[in-house]
């Protein structure tokens, strides 16, 4: 497990699995992304199954280095692991995602300096049986 973790933290990957007490209040997209990303206009979405909502997709981004980060945060079955997809697409280099079973969120970063990106998440039931999506279909937060 540990190599599978440092694979993912070196591909600016992470599966967040919080305890129980920490998942049940949630983590804050800044959090999961660490430390010098914002929140951008346009960057939260949803993640829905019909009219239930499991949880959010977050885009933020860094100054500092050009990147964005989407974060999807599950709000529902958070007790539990539970598959937890995020996407994060740039104009230009394609689509970078990163999945895994989590009890709170899933993390993806990609370099977008002077590129739209577009996002999406996904998050499934405890039984793996209904799956929420949401996200971004068009391109924005150009720059």
């Amino acid at each position: 497990m540990s190599v599978i973790v440092g694979f993912l933290a070196a591909a600016g990957l992470t599966v967040g699995s919080a305890s129980a007490s920490q998942a049940a209040a949630s983590v804050s997209p800044e959090a999961a992304c660490g430390s010098g990303y914002s929140r951008v206009s346009d960057g939260t979405r949803e993640i829905k199954s019909g009219s239930a909502v499991y949880g959010r997709a977050y885009l933020l981004y860094n100054n500092s280095t050009g990147k964005n980060c989407l974060a999807v945060i599950k709000s529902a079955n958070t007790r539990v692991s539970t598959y937890v997809k995020a996407t994060l697409t740039v104009q230009g280099s394609g689509g970078k995602s990163v999945s895994g079973n989590a009890k709170s969120y899933v993390t993806v970063t990609r370099l977008a300096t002077g590129k739209c990106v577009m996002y999406s998440g996904e998050i499934h039931n405890v039984g793996g049986t209904k799956a929420a999506r949401g996200g971004r279909s068009y391109w924005g937060n150009c720059g």
